[in-house]
């Protein structure tokens, strides 16, 4: 045994190596043992003798190098540690690697921890020397293979056995050529900052599971690989990402793959799935003709754990994007038990062997499918809302989608927004004949089983000279629902049937709108409404509104519905704006013929025409048009807010329509964000209406520029409200209090709360960044109502004043409360002795006053 043993070099060359060759030399144990001056222990790594040198009864407990030795070979079965080597050719068995520089090869042993590595780099090595079956990297190193790196055939692991881990890693580039042999079983990025970057993946490469929990997994350029053999029990959780990037033909061979953050409400991590560029992801699909059926299944919003089984372990938000050219032959569900979504961009979806889920089967679950300039296909249903309280959107900006086995369901107990615009074309007509039942049709509202066969809204908005083309489109097919038709500028439905009910049922307390702003409708075969009696109990159930348009009715159409008459040269019907004439007629077997629809006026900017581009923020669509209508003049835009970089929402409501936006004065821009974020929205002009939820993520802002703000709220957690030089109006429902955590105010800003009792708790930094405004104002205008301000414990608020920013004979009103009211919380200044002679801060009942020059805080104790 050599307990220590030092070897000094000559220099890089090698020269004063240590050899100990031949496999009969006996055990020999170096306990301590140091390179110096560039010695090379094992072979001259000159002439690429790299595992044979020292034979296998060598054991090396320790080896420590100074600059630019290198070790060929350290074995010990009871774990070696290496200490700062310049450069490490192959390691065996357990070697624990302590502040490495390079690295020259790979391990044929079980596992080798990284411990405190700056950088371990990736040269050349033999062919078929395989990787350790465990790898742990620790302390943040940067993992790189470099140009030689085609010859690293390793990462194999033994029966299926590899298991990788990289708890630390920040980042794992392969510049040209890793290939990975065999199968990698598990997968695990377990930190924030963790980024694997695989480049060129050849066609032997698979991953059997993948368990991203953060961090993220950047596959990038390639010809033919197999991504995963069994998606089964792989997750992409909390913060994690998985892009393919001109990944060339990935396969995708059975199981699911679920994209969920089960713990979003609290930490707000979005996971995320991109396929970018030249990727041609395809799943693999058994069988044959109608025998077929699909292995693999993503699904965004809701995790699985278990294969093939409908046992879901929890439920939360998770996006995809496909897009720049990429191709996907896969099936997708989208927010199907929590929320979800999917965006296409100038790229191709095949739906295949699975309908399409956007925003079904619970409560409170959402759905986003989002198009642009792409081709989308399916060969399943497209079902939207089915249950009460989901939400779902389906928005396309041209480019075209097509339904070739079944039909669209858009809308069951939920609300569904089905929207197409910028000459968008979706086609459904190859579904009929020879199935003439409601799969091959388009539902606005849709009876799904097992779900409530009552209420439910529906819109479908068909924008910007784009077209719908459809066999048979059902409306108003629920009881207690409504559904609403808006076709603009242009827009066309076109369909050989049209009924105003399912199966000639007629559904009770059922509204239907058709909103005409220079669009049109056109059918060839018959237009039912027969059993609508749209003149009976319920006269407004079907009403004709906008600014104009027209029906198309092909040359001996049946139609089987009334409707006001009037025939100039006896040729054409024309009906007025609201279906309230006297002269109705029943007509059959008419055309060829139009029925103009004349706009009378009446609320002719409900209807106005809504961009939701100008709702685009970085690219990404998160706006939806035609989210309803509530009265004669107000026009509502319902805005999907999405998370990550979709969270950003920018919303303008200009001083003049311009033919794109709402007008301001009576026009309303309507959020209605159950469970989600509104958002960075700046409102210009008009007025904008909160119903329903809404919470803001502590990041992003609302910012007032004029114009208005009404929250009609239910929930009690308000966030990141920011006022510039507008008018912020909170207006509380159920008397319910608010919890604010960060609230910012400019030059201008005015917060009045009030009507009903009302009670604002403030938890965090309230910043103050102007001067002469009412910060907070609170009243009550319902006698025997109160309304409270409660700065919490630990809250503060800060001052960003400049000098000449407050005259100092006007004191700065921070809270003002009415007579009578409370204003709870003891300020107390912080470093008040900055304050100096010129500074005063008073409280007199209600009011906290204070003259300021420069920065400070109060916090409330």
């Amino acid at each position: 045994m050599i307990y220590k043993m030092e070897i000094a070099g000559d220099g890089p060359d090698g020269k004063g190596a240590f050899y100990r060759t031949g496999s009969s030399g006996g055990d020999c144990l170096i306990t301590y043992l140091t390179l110096t001056d560039g010695a090379t222990i094992g072979g001259d790594k000159k002439f690429g003798v790299r595992y044979t040198d020292l034979n296998s009864h060598t054991l090396t407990n320790k080896v420590e190098g100074a600059s630019g030795e290198t070790l060929v070979y350290a074995l010990h079965q009871y774990g070696s540690h290496v200490k700062n080597p310049g450069n490490i050719v192959q390691l065996s068995d357990s070697v624990t690697i302590d502040g490495l520089k390079s690295w020259d090869g790979v391990s044929d042993g079980n596992s080798w921890t990284v411990a405190k590595a700056s950088c371990l780099d990736f040269y050349t090595q033999a062919s078929g020397i395989p990787f350790p079956w465990g790898v742990k990297a620790e302390a943040n190193p940067t993992l790189r293979v470099y140009k030689d790196a085609e010859m690293l055939r390793g990462i194999t692991g033994v029966n299926s056995g590899l298991s990788l881990t990289f708890s630390g890693l920040q980042n794992f580039q392969t510049p040209r050529v890793l290939t990975i042999r065999g199968a990698i079983t598990n997968f695990a990025l377990t930190k924030n900052d963790a980024v694997l970057k695989v480049a060129m993946l050849t066609n032997d490469h698979y991953f059997s599971h993948m368990d991203i929990n953060a961090g993220a997994i950047d596959i990038i350029g390639g010809e033919r690989q197999k991504l995963v053999n069994a998606w089964n029990t792989s997750h992409i959780k909390s913060g994690g990402s998985l892009l393919l990037e001109d990944a060339g033909d990935v396969i995708t061979d059975m199981g699911y793959l679920t994209v969920c953050n089960p713990s979003f409400a609290t930490d707000g991590l979005v996971p995320r799935l991109d396929v970018v560029g030249d990727t041609r992801w395809s799943a693999s699909v058994r069988g044959e003709g109608g025998n077929s059926y699909l292995y693999s299944m993503v699904y965004l919003g809701q995790r699985r754990d278990v294969y093939n089984t409908e046992s879901v372990n929890a439920s939360g938000w998770g996006v995809a994007s496909i897009r720049d050219g990429a191709v996907v032959t896969n099936a997708f569900k989208v927010g199907t038990k929590g929320a979800g979504a999917l965006t296409l961009e100038n790229a191709e979806l095949y739906q295949c062997n699975a309908s399409l889920d956007v925003g079904t089967d619970s409560e409170a679950c959402y759905g986003y499918f989002g198009s642009s300039n792409s081709v989308f296909t399916t060969v399943g249903n497209l079902n939207m809302a089915s249950a009460a309280g989901s939400e779902a959107h389906y928005v396309q900006y041209g480019g075209v989608a097509r339904n070739r086995k079944c039909g669209v369901m858009a809308g069951g107990a939920g609300y569904s927004n089905f929207y197409l615009g910028d000459g968008a074309k979706y086609d459904t007509s190859t579904t009929f004949p020879p199935d003439n039942t409601d799969k091959s049709c388009f539902h606005l509202g849709y009876n799904f089983a097992n779900r409530p066969a009552t209420g439910g809204e529906s819109v479908l908005t068909v924008d910007d000279k784009s077209l719908l083309e459809v066999q048979r489109i059902n409306l108003l097919s629920r009881a207690g629902s409504v559904s609403q038709v808006n076709l603009n500028r242009g827009g066309c439905l076109s369909a050989l049937q049209m009924w105003y009910c399912e199966n000639h049922v007629k559904f009770e307390n059922s509204r239907l709108l058709f909103s005409f702003n220079g669009g049109k409708i056109r059918f060839a075969s018959e237009w039912n409404t027969q059993y609508v009696d749209f003149l009976g109990d319920v006269p407004d159930r079907m009403v004709l509104h906008g600014l104009g348009g027209e029906i198309e009715v092909a040359a001996n159409s049946s139609v089987n519905c009334k409707v006001p008459l009037e025939r100039p040269a006896g040729k054409s019907i024309k009906s007025i704006s609201l279906p309230d004439d006297e002269e109705f007629v029943e007509a059959t077997k008419i055309g060829p013929a139009k029925i103009i629809i004349e706009g009378s006026g009446e609320g002719a900017s409900a209807f106005a025409p809504f961009d939701a581009r100008r709702g685009i923020l970085n690219g990404v669509v998160v706006t939806s048009p035609g989210a309803g209508y509530d009265d004669d003049t107000k026009a509502y835009v319902k805005i999907p807010a999405l998370p990550g970089r979709m969270f950003e929402c920018e919303v303008e409501l200009m001083e003049e329509a311009g033919g794109d936006f709402v007008k301001s004065g009576n026009g309303v821009l309507g959020l209605n964000c159950t469970n989600t974020y509104a958002g960075a929205t700046v409102v210009k002009g008009g007025r904008l209406d909160a119903n329903s939820h809404w919470a803001f993520p502590s990041n992003t802002l609302l910012r007032v520029e004029g114009g208005s703000v009404q929250c009609n709220n239910y929930k009690n957690f308000f966030e990141a409200i920011e006022g510039w030089s507008g008018y912020v109006y909170f207006y509380l429902r159920n008397h319910v209090p608010i919890d604010v955590q960060r609230l910012s105010l400019f030059a201008g800003a005015n917060v009045t709360l009030g009507d009903g009792n009302y009670t604002m708790n403030v938890h965090g930094a309230w910043k103050v960044k102007a001067a002469d405004i009412a910060a907070v104002k609170s009243e009550s205008r319902i006698p025997g109502y109160s309304c409270n301000v409660n700065f919490m414990s630990g809250a503060t608020i800060e001052f960003d004043g400049t000098e000449g920013l407050v005259k100092e004979e006007s004191p700065y009103v921070l809270c003002a409360l009415p007579e009578g009211k409370s204003f709870s919380g003891r300020p107390v200044l912080v470093n008040p002795e900055s304050l100096g002679d010129r500074w005063a801060f008073s409280m007199s009942g209600s009011v906290m006053s204070l003259k300021y020059r420069n920065p400070f805080a109060v916090i409330f104790r």
